[in-house]
């Protein structure tokens, strides 16, 4: 499993290269990209999702997911909102 991360990662060092890429020692999640793997434990690994939508209740450990979660479920809200 691939993932990517944005922003600047705080965890230093753990984690164990491979040919396929960086595993997270806590979940084993593989991530490309070191940095990605310093993001997910920074920002992610073993943490409760801090962003939750305010119309449903869905909650997401990034930002970016809340966002696209409203594009696709709540597309009718945000448009009858942006006309008042």
């Amino acid at each position: 499993m691939w993932r990517s991360g944005a922003g600047l990662g705080k965890g230093l060092g753990s984690g164990s290269s491979n040919p396929e890429g960086f595993n997270c020692p806590a979940c084993g999640r593989v991530y490309k990209l070191k940095s990605s793997l310093r993001n997910h434990q920074k920002w992610e690994c073993g943490k409760e999702p801090q962003f939750q939508c305010p119309h449903c209740v869905y909650r997401a450990k990034q930002k970016m997911h809340i966002a696209r979660h409203m594009e696709r479920m709540h597309k009718e809200k945000i448009y009858k909102q942006e006309l008042v």
